[in-house]
């Protein structure tokens, strides 16, 4: 007890002092060498109650010794967690003028201020997860979850949970549609009935709000009594001075669909346009547009009301571009079970589809929306208003928008169950006018959309001609263009589809490879196209019946002139070429031997149509007609095959030998064949067929010279050189097996050569070389 009265003595004292006495004299203290000392000082000042000595004692907060001593006498002093010295020199800066017993005063309020947001704190959570088992409890299955919802909802502590509660109930319930369950009903009716008897006895307006609108969502499809209780509740609640109450009401009207609740919903509507209400507007729109909610039909009083309110909305420029978007949605609703849509729709929103200053999103909803509202019956009326849409669409292709363009372009085509000639004006009014476009417009995507239109016209047998014509003459005005590149290559592909899809007329797709062969295009490829489609599928038996023997012509014609251009003419030879082979044989027979236009012949028969005509020929298996037409063309009187491309041709003429199993006078033409140069390759490979089939014809001794002749024409370093080497030695050892040492000597010089030969080559370099030395069983 006496240590206790003498510290508080001491306290006292140090309190009694001025603070520029104390500080002086706890100056040698403070520098005392020994910590402990040091400590004892800091605790001292610390209990003095001068704030002024703060930034003093603060200059110890570094010194590990006593840093701790420092922190608290600090602390004790300003009533902050102050670390350092730079710290308590801004604080001081701004406190300075305080006093010690300001600072209790405040650190005392702020304590209490910390325990209340504490506990406030510790309350929102437990309404948090009170809320979330509301939610859970809401979409659960439990037989007893109404009651459940009842006891806790309703519960009286914590303050706020009721309406924390129905504000969650409103959007989980507002997302479901209630069913009556007999095990529930009569929980959730008691649950029911305590929100009426809320709302009866004059709550608030915004707990009044959410009362209203969970009430709502709790009365089930068929029960009357609640319904009819609720609903008058509701409509008179539009008209209430409190704008959430308002708003409450034409949510929970969404579950009460009937023509005299639209009434009242497009009141409030045309309500809030007056006074510029745009939340409410908002809620009534998606009202008008809730599920199970129907447009009124012809006959509905409220008709005119509902479509110049809704019609007000989506005109009104100031109003933002959602909430007329969502007004164009609610215009078309329909009108029955049925789909039907109100006719006055139409005409109202194609005005506004021509009104200038609409937005690109509301014109775009608008255009996409519109031919849902085109009459669905065959008649008048569906022809006329699928005419004034599209119209309407060729317009748009004026907008400087490109995004417009572009989506009235996707939706140009003629719509079903229109009259022939109703079809046949409206078909022509797409193709005059996505036509005149293809020259002018450069945005790719619009240009990709009119494109897109015009091969869906062409799908018409009525329309082909027409889409071709306006196609080919886009083409001729852009072909020279550079910048138009990429402009005609989407033309061309266009003009491919439609020719490939015309199934009736052999003229227009004759016309369209006309143009794409033509200078500057030379589009071999897209004609190769074009024309498979066309004559190798059927076997030309479409063009058979083509009546017209001049187009017939033409169309052979047309088939050589696009094999001449083939870049590769070693391809023939290739599996995938043999359809276009034949049909090249089939066109060059049916040119040749034509008497009606036998002059042309002197046209067409020119050096690369016959080496065409004879390498497909070739491909095509045709040995006999081969021999003949190579045969006569190499006539020494016909000079016109010379050089290179005489080479060639008795080469074709070798093969032709050979296919017919004349082997030893294919051979003898082939070496004729001078000296080859670039058709060397050619050569050997004819060569190395002949000796194969001499080989197939155990005609061995034939065959060695021949096989000698490709091994002479080919380099040691390439990968034919070992597998020709060996069938080489392999056969001249079956019929001159006299000669072993000499073949012997050529196969061990060759490998002398290759000291790095792959593992697997010199196993077979092995096994020859033991047959042939006779170590082994000479090959069959």
């Amino acid at each position: 007890e006496a240590l206790a009265v003498l510290r508080g003595l001491a306290r006292e004292s140090l309190i009694a002092l001025d603070a520029t006495e104390l500080g002086a004299a706890l100056e040698p203290l403070l520098a005392d060498k020994n910590p402990v000392t040091r400590a004892l000082a800091l605790r001292a000042a610390g209990q003095s109650r001068k704030p002024e000595l703060a930034v003093r004692l603060a200059r110890h907060l570094d010194d590990k010794a006593v840093c701790e001593a420092a922190q608290v006498a600090v602390h004790n002093l300003t009533y902050e967690r102050l670390q350092s010295l730079q710290a308590v020199e801004q604080w001081w800066e701004e406190n300075k003028h305080r006093t010690y017993l300001d600072l209790a005063e405040q650190a005392a309020r702020n304590a209490v201020r910390r325990r209340e947001d504490r506990l406030e704190e510790l309350r929102t959570r437990h309404v948090a997860t009170l809320v979330e088992l509301v939610e859970v409890l809401a979409t659960s299955v439990r037989d007893d979850r109404w009651k459940r919802l009842h006891t806790l909802v309703f519960a009286s502590d914590p303050p706020g949970l009721t309406a924390a509660c129905l504000r969650r109930l409103a959007v989980v319930l507002g997302e479901r549609n209630l069913t009556a369950n007999g095990a529930q009903t009569h929980d959730r009716t008691v649950f029911f009935d305590e929100l009426g008897k809320r709302m009866d006895e004059g709550a608030p307006p915004l707990e009044y709000a959410l009362q209203l609108e969970v009430a709502s969502y709790l009365v089930a499809p068929g029960e009357v009594k609640q319904r009819a209780a609720q609903e008058r509740r509701l409509l008179d609640a539009l008209d209430h001075n409190s704008l959430p109450v308002r708003l409450a009401a034409l949510r929970g009207l969404r579950r009460f669909f009937a023509p005299s609740t639209r009434v009242q919903v497009v009141a409030a509507a045309a309500a809030a346009l007056r006074h510029d209400d745009a939340g409410q507007l908002r809620v009534a729109v998606a009202t008008l547009q809730s599920p199970g909610w129907l447009a009124p039909n012809d006959t509905d009083k409220d008709r005119d009301a509902w479509v110049q309110t809704l019609r007000s909305i989506v005109a009104r420029d100031a109003l933002e571009v959602d909430l007329r978007v969502e007004a164009v949605k609610a215009m078309c609703l329909p009108c029955d079970a049925k789909g039907t849509r109100l006719e006055a729709v139409f005409s109202v929103l194609l005005q506004e589809l021509a009104r200038p200053t609409l937005t690109t999103k509301l014109r775009t909803n608008v255009m996409v929306r519109l031919p849902e509202l085109i009459p669905a019956a065959p008649g008048l009326r569906r022809d006329t208003a699928a005419s004034q849409y599209l119209d309407q669409l060729v317009k748009l292709q004026q907008d400087k928008d490109p995004n417009i363009r572009r989506d009235a372009a996707r939706l140009m085509r003629v719509p079903d169950d229109l009259s022939n000639d109703q079809a046949k004006l409206l078909g022509d009014k797409l193709w005059q006018g996505a036509g005149e476009r293809l020259v002018t417009e450069v945005d790719s995507g619009v240009y990709s959309a009119l494109l897109g239109a015009l091969r869906n016209l062409a799908a018409d047998e009525q329309h082909v001609a027409a889409v071709n014509t306006r196609l080919r003459v886009a083409l001729d005005a852009l072909r020279d263009d550079e910048a138009a590149k990429p402009r005609v290559a989407q033309l061309v592909t266009a003009l491919v589809q439609v020719a490939v899809n015309d199934k009736r007329s052999v003229i227009e797709w004759f016309k369209t490879c006309e143009r794409l062969l033509a200078q500057p295009l030379r589009d071999r490829a897209s004609v190769r196209t074009i024309l498979a489609h066309h004559l190798e599928r059927d076997g030309g038996k479409r063009l058979q019946a083509e009546p017209s023997e001049e187009l017939r012509y033409k169309v052979w014609r047309l088939v050589i002139d696009t094999a001449v251009l083939r870049e590769a003419p070693e391809t023939w030879s290739d599996p995938r070429s043999l359809d276009e082979a034949k049909t090249v044989v089939r066109a060059c027979k049916a040119v040749f031997a034509s008497e009606r236009f036998a002059k042309d012949r002197v046209v067409i028969d020119t050096v690369p149509v016959r080496l065409t005509y004879l390498r497909c020929l070739a491909a095509a298996g045709e040995a006999v007609v081969l021999e003949s037409q190579a045969g006569t063309w190499l006539k020494a009187e016909d000079t016109r095959l010379a050089g290179r491309d005489r080479d060639e041709a008795r080469l074709l003429l070798a093969e032709g030998l050979r296919q017919q199993g004349q082997l030893a006078a294919a051979w003898k033409t082939a070496g004729g064949a001078g000296s080859p140069g670039e058709l060397q390759k050619t050569k050997l490979q004819l060569t190395e067929r002949i000796a194969n089939d001499m080989l197939g014809r155990k005609m061995q001794h034939d065959a060695v010279p021949l096989l000698e002749e490709l091994l002479a024409q080919t380099k040691q370093d390439t990968a034919d050189y070992w597998p020709r080497l060996r069938r080489y030695l392999e056969v001249r050892f079956q019929v001159e097996s006299k000669h072993a040492g000499e073949l012997i000597q050529r196969l061990d010089a060759w490998r002398r050569t290759r000291p790095e030969l792959p593992a697997e080559v010199r196993k077979e370099v092995d096994a020859l070389r033991a047959q042939l030395t006779g170590r082994a069983n000479p090959p069959r």
